[in-house]
């Protein structure tokens, strides 16, 4: 007896399928980030797009099967103001999502030189940095619409110029 298998083709992440419509904020921005792409296919197209996937693989509650929180919309939102301020300055994070649904930015230069940033919905900024040994720094700040000092400058230690 043979079995058919049956599946639903799932378009690329970009080829949205007709019937799908905009209903929220975050459905017109990724639909401006189809746009973006469509036109170009640079380094910073292709950083916006990990970040995006980050996002969509953690908005739903138990992303992680653990019962993690979901990342909300403002989370995202306040996240990739944070992202592309930092971008135009410094090389480009790696991302990732706390069980919170906080989002984080990672820049790793090596085991000893590193900060760690998440942002979450109430504009709470916490970090970590390490710059060697025996310089370890962490805190909480708020971030509104300007990265915090401190940060620019844990990012300016980290990759002096």
């Amino acid at each position: 007896m043979s079995k058919t298998l049956r599946y639903l083709a799932i378009p690329a992440f970009f080829s949205a399928p007709s019937y799908v419509t905009a209903s929220s904020q975050t459905d017109f921005e990724l639909a401006d980030v189809k746009t973006l792409f469509a036109e170009t296919e640079s380094l910073g197209a292709n950083i916006v797009r990990e970040f995006v996937n980050t996002f969509l693989d953690c908005r739903e509650e138990n992303w992680d099967g653990c019962g993690a929180l979901p990342v909300s919309e403002a989370s995202y939102f306040r996240a990739k103001g944070f992202l592309e301020k930092c971008i135009e300055k410094y090389p480009a994070p790696m991302f990732g999502v706390t069980p919170g649904g906080s989002l984080t930015f990672d820049w790793f230069v090596n085991p000893s030189r590193r900060l760690i940033v998440s942002i979450d919905e109430d504009a709470q900024v916490a970090y970590s940095s390490m710059f060697g040994s025996s310089s370890v720094h962490h805190g909480a700040v708020t971030y509104l619409d300007e990265v915090p000092s401190i940060i620019w400058a844990h990012l300016g230690a980290l990759y002096p110029r």
